[in-house]
């Protein structure tokens, strides 16, 4: 077998240089496709389910006033995990409002659906540093997400094991719920 010289290793060099190129652009033309997909999912289920507002402060002199736009999100993140493309579920809710979906693998299933919900129907009334704190009741998370559709008995233990995961905590004496630690990253 005869050695190659080195001017044809730099030509084999530039052709796998260029077809790396190649799939590096197919590779970003195919991801932003799927950004596009999920960005219609989104933007489907908003047109559906609009933000509230709602005035929540004013100024001492009352000339300037602050609005907040409002989702249901438990609503939200129930409609949206089920209107993304299969295989895509929402990973995690930041405090800033924004939403992480991931892609799976798995065919996304009813219990996938219910902990979205549930996270959604938590986040909502989980306050932040600008808010009066929300006493949150397991029976008011049980109520509300019976009302999106899911069977009580199914959402009681999807609670439990949320809270075995400290993805939320609940009160032992009073049932109040919150946010765990690994809420954002379940």
């Amino acid at each position: 077998m005869s050695e190659k010289s080195p001017a044809d290793l730099i030509r084999e060099h530039d052709e796998l240089a260029d077809k790396e190129a190649r799939f590096a652009r197919e590779k970003h033309e195919r991801l932003h496709k799927v950004q596009e997909k999920l960005e219609e999912s989104v933007e489907s289920v908003l047109a559906d389910y609009p933000p509230k507002a709602e005035a929540f402060d004013v100024n001492s002199t009352g000339e300037t006033h602050s609005i907040r736009l409002r989702f249901d999100t438990g609503e939200l993140l129930n409609q949206l995990s089920r209107n993304l493309p299969d295989e895509f579920t929402v990973r995690e809710i930041s405090e800033d409002g924004s939403i992480s979906v991931r892609w799976i693998e798995d065919s996304i299933g009813e219990e996938k659906h219910l902990s979205a919900a549930l996270r959604g129907i938590i986040a909502d009334d989980t306050p932040n540093e600008e808010l009066e704190p929300v006493d949150l009741e397991w029976q008011d998370v049980v109520s509300r997400a019976e009302k999106l559709g899911y069977d009580r008995e199914d959402i009681e233990r999807k609670l439990h094991e949320m809270d075995d995961l400290d993805v939320i905590g609940v009160g032992e004496e009073d049932a109040k719920v919150w946010e765990g630690e690994n809420f954002n990253v379940f």
